[in-house]
Formats: structure tokens, sequence, C-alpha cells
């Protein structure tokens, strides 16, 4: 995939910290319970902060994870992104869905994402099976 630089307007329309809404899957949502057991600093369970520079950091629903990324105003293209376990331990109960979960909402972490604003504080990504709807942090 090729893209073009970004232009500072562009990169501004991503950065800074969203949180995930929704996920779903072929049109499926799944449930994302108020009680995550993986509660962070934003307070929420799945998060990815977009700084200037081209870097990001998030929160899956288990494991961390930082990298680079493009941005062109449309399309969210990472970069060097790596995941560490951090939070997750197998006494949690039911450990292996939230792996599944993790599974398919940092799947456009690897993969890119086209990129749809709603408004200033709603963001979507899509792939060709998962929806991810992020609300900016204010």
């Amino acid at each position: 995939m090729t893209l073009s630089a970004c232009s500072g307007a562009d990169r501004a329309l991503i950065e800074g910290l969203w949180l995930l809404d929704s996920v779903a899957v072929d049109g499926v949502f799944l449930p994302l319970e108020q009680g995550l057991p993986f509660q962070t600093e934003t307070g929420s369970a799945v998060w990815v902060d977009f700084a200037r520079g081209g870097v990001m950091r998030g929160q899956g629903p288990c494991n961390d994870f930082t990298g680079r990324y493009e941005f062109d105003g449309m399309t969210l293209v990472p970069d060097e992104v790596t995941a560490s376990a951090v939070v997750c331990a197998s006494e949690i109960p039911a450990i292996e869905e939230w792996m599944a979960v993790e599974d398919v909402v940092l799947e456009p972490m690897w993969s890119g994402a086209d990129v749809h604003f709603s408004s200033d504080i709603r963001m979507q990504w899509q792939t060709d099976h998962v929806t991810l709807t992020f609300r900016r942090q204010t």
C-alpha cells in the first residue's frame, strides 16, 4: 500500500485519546460489559492514543501495545506495532474469551483500517469484517 505524506490537518483529525465504545464483527455487535476486568488509567478497558509525530500506544482487552502510524485522513496504517502481556493472568475468569475478543479488537492494528469520523468525537475503524467505534476522550 502506498500513502502520500500526512498533512498536519489530516493527522490532527486522529490525534488524541480514543476510548472503544463498540465492536461489530460481520455486523454483529460483541457485548462489551462495563465491568471488564481490565480497567486502566483511562477508565476504559480498550483505548488508543495517537500522539504527534506518528506514535501510538494503547490498551487492548488484555495487552498493551505501542507502535507508529500513518494517517492520510481516510486510512490508518500501523507500523512496528508490538503488544506485550502486562495484565493478563490465567486466574482471570474466561481468559480464553477475552483473548479472542482481543484478537478481534487488535486486528485493525496489524492490518490497517479505513477511518471515518461522524463528528469530532466519534470515529469508526472499518476492516473487511470488523468495525470498531471509538469516542474521543475530552
